[in-house]
């Protein structure tokens, strides 16, 4: 097998090079490799980086990285090189013995090999283990294949006082809407297509962590909530809190949805939804996507770092500003003008008119073709109708 020495960041890794892993359109198909690694998951690393940067700008303390589906262990790698320099100290597992093979090659590479620890485990075993051998574990990044909803309870299990926790999921179509019974499986939730599917996804991920939380007496802060392309990522803030849990709970509830899929309202667990409500989703978050004061601090980090993807800097300035607007959902301004048979106005034009009046507008991160707002649905028809004819 061919091999050649690849770099993301600051990490040095090796990777196995071969026709066999490309597919027609000429890129790298990741499941087929002999070790996982996904180079267009480079700007989830990078967010993964940045956030346990935050944390510590803000009073965080982070001694330990966990990562217990490791494949090649650049994740684990970047941290150390990027994120707690000379001190920290990572744990990283697989349940490939190839896998835990080229960790370890490449933890040499980087000369890392009293700071990186890899092991042949599964995940969930990994995690508990550490936990019972009194490992103080104060920050967890999960990135499976799929669905991490079936590491959550011993990632949660694990943590200590106080831990940065991130998930990816890749089962967009189950957190979209597309596979209705998947979603109810594996996220307890009913789930349906919407003019803003991804935010709903997002959510519906959220819930689904605080609730495993808040039953393991664990508060979980959401810190921030970023999609891209064929992932979603969420990282929260765990605390041994039994009152918070309990106060997390509260921001639990459902999105109702008219016949066109446009949202209607939102109610907590517990609330009496109004007549019309043509279909209820969730269980899933309705408290913030996003900490003000974290991502801010990301942004500065960020900017002090030149080996970091353009596109992770972009997407935090997007949300940047998406997060200034409190609002639930999105509007897919595409599907509005189709619906409505006008041409799309310009997105600028669009939110400089809704700023005008008043209101509160930004691009969102989760669509190209969506707008953030607080605007109702009849206005902001309003508004492309009178632009259209000008």
């Amino acid at each position: 097998m061919r091999e050649e020495v690849a770099r993301e960041g600051l990490a040095r890794f090796y990777i196995p090079v071969s026709h066999e892993y490309m597919r027609s359109d000429g890129k790298i198909e990741p499941s087929w490799m002999p070790v996982f690694y996904n180079p267009y998951s480079q700007v989830n690393r990078d967010l993964t980086v940045l956030a346990l940067r935050a944390h510590m700008k803000l009073g965080g303390r982070i001694r330990t990285f966990v990562e217990p589906l490791a494949g090649s262990c650049v994740r684990s790698i970047r941290v150390l090189l990027e994120s707690l320099n000379d001190y920290g100290i990572a744990y990283a597992s697989d349940i490939s013995q190839a896998a835990v093979e080229l960790c370890k090659r490449n933890i040499e590479l980087n000369d890392l090999n009293t700071r990186l620890f890899v092991e042949k485990s599964d995940a969930r075993l990994f995690l508990l283990k550490l936990d019972n051998n009194g490992v103080p574990v104060d920050s967890i990044d999960i990135d499976p294949y799929g669905s991490p909803i079936y590491y959550l309870d011993a990632a949660i299990k694990s943590v200590g006082k106080e831990a940065i926790v991130s998930v990816t999921a890749t089962d967009l179509g189950a957190l979209t809407g597309r596979y209705k019974d998947v979603g109810l499986r594996r996220y307890s939730a009913y789930i349906y297509p919407s003019e803003f599917s991804k935010e709903i996804g997002a959510r519906v991920l959220m819930g689904a962590f605080v609730r495993v939380s808040s039953y393991l007496e664990r508060s979980a802060e959401p810190l921030m909530t970023f999609y891209h392309e064929h992932f979603l990522k969420a990282i929260f803030k765990i605390k041994r809190d039994r009152r918070s849990a309990s106060n997390a709970i509260n921001d639990l509830g459902f999105m109702c949805l008219d016949k066109d899929g446009n949202f209607k309202a939102a109610y907590r667990i517990g609330e009496p939804p109004e007549l019309g409500c043509f279909k209820m989703v969730g269980p899933l978050w309705l408290g913030e996507l996003w900490d003000e004061s974290f991502i801010d601090a990301m942004m500065s980090e960020g900017k002090q770092l030149s080996f970091l993807s353009g596109e992770a800097l972009k997407s935090l300035e997007v949300i940047y500003s998406e997060m200034k607007v409190k609002a639930l959902g999105y509007y897919d301004i595409h599907y509005i003008c189709s619906r409505l048979k006008l041409n799309v106005p310009p997105f600028s034009t669009l939110i400089k008119r809704l700023n005008e009046l008043g209101y509160k507008a930004s691009r969102t991160h989760f669509d190209r073709r969506g707008i953030r707002t607080n605007a109702p649905i009849e206005l902001l028809e309003e508004i492309i109708k009178s632009l259209s004819q000008n």
